[in-house]
C-alpha cells in the first residue's frame, strides 16, 4: 500500500485489482467493501455487492453493505427489502427490526413503524429500547400542533419509560434523552391535585 501511495494511487486500487482478477471471491468483494464504505462510496458499494450476491445471495455481510449503502443514498424502499430479507435470513438479529422501523418512520408510517419497534422490544437489547423511544418521538413531532395534547406527552411518557429500560440494560447515551423528557414533557401526576 505504501507503494501504491508513493505512486499516487490510492490504496484502494489493490482491494479492487484483486477482486477485479476473482469476482467470485466473496471474500475479496467484502474487503473491497470495507474500503468503499471506509470512502462512503455508497454507490460503489450498490454496484459491488449486487455482484457478489450473484455468488452468495444470501451473505449476510454483503446484504448489511447494500443495505447500508442504499440508506446512505435515500433509498428506503430498497433498504426495506435487503433488511427484511436479512431479518428472514437471520431471525434472531434485533438489529435488522429495528432498522426496518426507522425506515418506516423515516418515511412516515409510524404504524408500522412502531409495529417493528415493538417487534424488536421482544428481543429485549437496550438498542430496542431506545429505538422504540424514538419511534414514539417521530411520532409525537410528526403530529404536534402549537402546544402539547395529553395524549401527546402519554406518548412522550412511553418513550421517556422505553429510555429507561434502555439506561439500564446499559445504553447509557439514552439517559440525556430520558432527562430531558422528564424535564420539559413528562407530567408528575403525583403533583397534581
Amino acid at each position: 500500500k505504501t507503494a501504491y501511495i508513493s505512486l499516487g494511487k490510492n490504496p484502494i486500487d489493490i482491494d479492487k485489482e484483486r477482486w477485479k482478477k476473482d469476482p467470485s471471491n466473496v471474500n475479496y468483494g467484502i474487503d473491497y467493501l470495507k474500503k468503499l464504505k471506509e470512502e462512503m462510496f455508497s454507490d460503489q458499494i450498490v454496484d459491488v455487492s449486487l455482484t457478489l450476491l450473484d455468488y452468495d445471495m444470501n451473505n449476510i455481510e454483503v446484504l448489511e453493505f447494500l443495505g447500508s449503502a442504499y440508506l446512505d443514498l435515500y433509498e428506503q424502499d430498497k433498504a426495506l427489502q435487503i433488511y427484511t430479507r436479512l431479518f428472514n435470513i437471520n431471525p434472531v438479529e434485533a438489529n435488522y427490526l429495528i432498522e426496518i422501523s426507522k425506515i418506516y418512520s423515516d418515511v412516515g408510517n409510524y404504524d408500522k413503524s412502531i409495529e417493528f419497534a415493538n417487534k424488536a422490544v421482544e428481543f429485549k437489547t437496550a438498542e430496542s429500547y431506545n429505538n422504540r423511544a424514538q419511534r414514539y418521538k417521530d411520532l409525537v413531532d410528526s403530529c404536534v400542533g402549537e402546544e402539547l395534547s395529553m395524549s401527546d406527552k402519554a406518548v412522550y411518557e412511553m418513550a421517556w419509560e422505553d429510555l429507561n429500560v434502555a439506561v439500564k440494560l446499559g445504553f447509557r447515551r439514552a439517559k440525556k434523552d430520558a432527562d430531558f423528557l422528564k424535564k420539559n414533557y413528562i407530567i408528575n401526576f403525583n403533583t397534581i391535585i
